[in-house]
């Protein structure tokens, strides 16, 4: 896959997630607040033969799904790049880049985080 096509398809993964956590959120927000909309919501899973228990499990559900689907856009990724750039040859370890290797361009501090995680070899 091209980069050009990598960066479009991550383009419109991020879009997509942003607009359904959005939209999920938001109904399920509503479904609290908005009488109209808690009634179609109540009739559904009346009609569905559900316990009305599943009433409240679905509106904390479609709440929740929606903040998982925001979750990735307020965490803070770093990108990590080896050798010299996107037309390197060099790949990390099987077991995974050491943030320690001349290879990899990740600053000291994160170095020394991702190491106090990585369990001891042996």
């Amino acid at each position: 896959m091209s980069q050009e096509r990598s960066e479009l398809f991550r383009s419109v993964k991020t879009r997509l997630s942003l607009f359904l956590g959005l939209l999920m959120f938001t109904f399920g927000f509503l479904k609290f607040v908005n009488p109209t909309i808690d009634g179609w919501f109540h009739v559904q899973i009346q009609e569905s033969h559900l316990p009305h228990s599943a009433i409240l499990m679905g509106k904390i559900a479609e709440i929740m799904t929606g903040i998982l689907f925001l979750l990735p856009r307020f965490r803070p990724w770093q990108a990590v790049v080896y050798g010299g750039g996107e037309a390197s040859s060099q790949q990390p370890s099987r077991s995974g880049c050491s943030c320690a290797a001349s290879h990899c361009r990740v600053p000291a501090a994160h170095r020394r985080e991702s190491d106090s995680r990585r369990p001891p070899a042996g």
